[in-house]
């Protein structure tokens, strides 16, 4: 079962992204140490102050909102793959 209630979204903290409750570390910034080969344990060791399950719920949170039925304009993807290439 995913249990994406450690993330929380409000307006006022980090301009309304996704963040880890009770922090102001955003999910973003989790999935780009994960995107960057970094080990779960380099992750839970730069951020002494958020769980495991944490960790997995903005994990479990993106996969939600990727699993969303809208379709990326095609424009858009090849400007995300161009600039993820380099």
């Amino acid at each position: 079962m995913e249990r994406t209630n450690d993330i929380t979204i409000h307006p006022e903290v980090m301009c309304g992204k996704p963040v880890i409750r009770g922090t102001p570390n955003t999910g973003e910034s989790i999935l780009e140490k994960i995107a960057a080969d970094r080990s779960l344990y380099e992750i839970l060791k730069d951020y002494p102050h958020i769980s495991r399950q944490a960790v997995l719920a903005a994990v479990a949170y993106a996969r939600l909102a990727l699993s969303t039925a809208e379709i990326i304009p095609k424009k858009a993807s090849q400007e995300w793959s161009s600039t993820t290439s380099s």
